[in-house]
């Protein structure tokens, strides 16, 4: 991996890290007006985890928390999260698959 690739890896990693961060706190104040927005931020963090190669372990912790979340969504709004169920999916069978 490039020097630039890495920087950009390490820079969604924080990222995503702290979208989990904020978003656990907002849902933790009103579950249901913020669900979406950690269900999205874990699936983020999972997926970065996933892409860049490392902390697998984390990644896989990360979608099995995401995968409720998301089917709760699915069940509740449906148009919202179509576009990004098929990708959320994905990434819970490359993460909890066999390897």
């Amino acid at each position: 991996m490039s020097e630039e690739a890495s920087e950009v890896s390490a820079e969604a990693l924080d990222a995503t890290a702290r979208a989990v961060s904020l978003s656990r706190g907002l849902a933790a104040r009103h579950r249901a007006a913020h669900q979406d927005h950690l269900a999205f931020a874990v699936h983020a963090y999972a997926r970065t985890r996933l892409l860049a190669g490392t902390r697998r372990e984390e990644a896989r912790d990360a979608i099995t928390e995401a995968a409720p979340l998301w089917g709760t969504l699915a069940e509740n709004e449906p148009g919202l999260v179509a576009p990004c169920f098929a990708m959320v999916a994905d990434t819970h069978a490359r993460l909890t698959g066999p390897e």
